[in-house]
This record gives structure tokens, sequence and C-alpha cells, in this order.
């Protein structure tokens, strides 16, 4: 009978010391332990750039020059169903005195953020520019990169 007694300590400090463990995995081990060397981490999808269609949605409701003549205030409509990551402006000036300030062309790139049918204001700097010639500066969008919504 002291066997079957001493059996049945035993189990029950087996049970206690396996359940002991088990609370010590789940409450004590770090997050991730176990992991398998064969996960990786979730990529994020790169921007995809907006064909003509698309692009033709993307609408300059206003521009304003910042005070040093250089700082341009873009005011975006995005009427696609694209979330907008990335404008690119050509900036064009045309000159009516050459001579003092010659014609030129440029691409200037911003990252933003703009939702689908919203507006968004975004601020290029044109090193290029000179209070003089402001009037006489064009922009339009040439490019967009983002994601289809």
């Amino acid at each position: 009978m002291r066997n079957s007694g001493s059996q049945t300590a035993g189990k029950l400090i087996l049970s206690i010391l396996t359940l002991s463990i088990l609370t010590l995995s789940i409450f004590v081990l770090p997050v991730g332990c176990g992991k398998e060397e064969s996960e990786k981490p979730v990529e994020k999808p790169e921007p995809t750039e907006l064909g003509d269609k698309d692009l033709s949605q993307i609408k300059i409701n206003k521009v304003e020059a910042g005070p040093s003549g250089k700082d341009f205030y873009v005011y975006f409509y995005n009427g696609s169903k694209w979330e907008l990551k990335e404008i690119t402006l050509e900036f064009e000036l045309v000159s009516s005195n050459p001579k003092k300030h010659p014609s030129w062309k440029k691409n200037f790139r911003a990252s933003v953020h703009i939702e689908p049918l919203s507006a968004s204001m975004d601020s290029f700097t044109v090193s290029d520019a000179d209070p003089e010639t402001t009037k006489h500066l064009h922009q339009r969008i040439v490019g967009a990169m983002g994601f289809r919504k």
C-alpha cells in the first residue's frame, strides 16, 4: 500500500511540475520564442506608376508663390481612385527676356499622401526660380505613383 501512496504522490508532484513549466512557458518566456527561422517579415508593396488616364484625373487647382519666390504651394485635387504617394511636376519658365532670364524646364518630385477623391496642398522648392519671373512659371503634372484603391 505504501507503494501505491508514493506513486500517487509522485504523479501529483509530476503533474504540478508539468503545470508549472507550462505556466512559465505561457507567461514568462519572451514573445517570439520558438519562432521558426523560415518566417520572414511582411514586405510592403511598392507604389505603382499611374497611367495617362488616371494621371489626367489629378488636377492643379492653384499655385501660390512663397515670399522667397522659390517656394511654391501647389493645391491638388486627386479625382482618381489612387492613393497618391509621389507626384512629379514639370516647372517651365517661359521668359519674355531670355538674355536676362533664360527659359528652362525641370521636373520636381515630392512625396505626398493624397487619398482618392480628395484635395491636398504640397510645397515645392524651385531653386532656379526668381521673384521677377514667377508669373511666367508654368506647372503641369507629369507623373504620379501610388496604390489603387
